[in-house]
C-alpha cells in the first residue's frame, strides 16, 4: 500500500469512538479505480495488524466486509463477478456469520433489526460497506444512518452520502505515483524510463488502477 497517509489519519480520527468522535459512519468517495476499496481495505487491516498495539477505545472485536462490486478489471479486460451483496437481508447475513449469531437468519424481518442492534452493541465492530452506488436498496441506508454505538461503518462509493464524514480520493500525487510505477515495473519485469513515467502519469492521471493496468499490459508486450 503506497500513500494516502492523509486520508488515513482523518479515517483513524473519526473512527474513534465518542466523544472523540460523533460520526458512526466514514464515505471514501471518487472515482472508479481512484483506491477507494484498496484504502478502505488497507484501514480494516491496520486494526487487525495492530489489535495489541491498539489502547482499549482504539480496537475493534470485529470487523465485517461486504461487497457489492458487480466487475473486477482484469488484464483480459472488465469481468462479470459474483455480486455478493444486494439487500439490507445480505447485510444481516454477514453480520450473523462475523458474530457467529444464526438467531438473526432464522426470526421475520421484523425482529430482525432488534436482533442485529443488540449483537452490535455487545462489541465494538467496525462495518465495512464496498460499492455501495450499486446497491437499491433505500433501508441500506437508513441502517447505516441509525447503527448503534459503539458502531463505526466505512463505505466506499462513487456517490455523496448525507449525514456521513466523507473523505474524497483524487489520482495519486506524482511523488506516490512514482513509487507505484517502480514497484510495478520491478514485479512485472518491465522497465520505463523517467519521461515515459511522467507520460504514464500524465494521461491516467494518478489514478492508481490505471496506471497498474497500463504496466501490465506493457509487460504483456502493448
Amino acid at each position: 500500500f503506497i500513500g494516502r497517509e492523509e486520508e488515513i489519519n482523518k479515517i483513524h480520527k473519526i473512527l474513534l469512538p465518542y466523544p472523540h468522535s460523533q460520526y458512526p459512519l466514514v464515505t471514501i468517495d471518487g472515482i472508479g479505480g481512484v483506491g477507494k476499496s484498496t484504502l478502505a481495505l488497507e484501514v480494516a487491516h491496520h486494526y487487525l495488524r495492530n489489535y495489541d498495539k491498539l489502547s482499549q477505545e482504539e480496537r475493534f472485536e470485529a470487523i465485517i466486509w461486504i461487497s457489492a462490486k458487480q466487475t473486477v478489471l482484469t488484464a483480459q479486460g472488465i469481468q462479470i463477478r459474483p455480486q455478493v451483496f444486494r439487500t439490507l437481508e445480505d447485510i444481516y447475513a454477514a453480520i450473523a456469520v462475523t458474530l457467529q449469531r444464526q438467531d438473526i437468519t432464522t426470526v421475520s424481518s421484523k425482529e430482525q433489526i432488534e436482533i442485529v442492534r443488540n449483537a452490535l452493541i455487545r462489541q465494538r465492530t467496525l462495518l465495512v460497506i464496498d460499492n455501495l452506488e450499486t446497491v437499491d436498496d433505500e433501508k441500506v441506508i437508513t441502517f447505516l444512518m441509525e447503527l448503534p454505538a459503539p458502531t463505526k461503518a466505512i463505505v466506499t462509493t462513487r456517490h455523496r452520502v448525507d449525514m456521513a464524514f466523507p473523505v474524497r480520493l483524487k489520482g495519486m500525487p506524482w511523488k506516490d505515483a512514482d513509487v507505484l510505477i517502480r514497484q510495478e515495473c520491478e514485479e512485472r519485469n518491465c522497465q520505463l524510463s523517467d519521461d515515459d513515467s511522467h507520460r504514464l502519469y500524465d494521461y491516467t492521471g494518478g489514478v492508481p488502477l490505471g496506471i497498474v493496468w497500463s504496466i501490465a499490459q506493457i509487460s504483456f508486450g502493448h
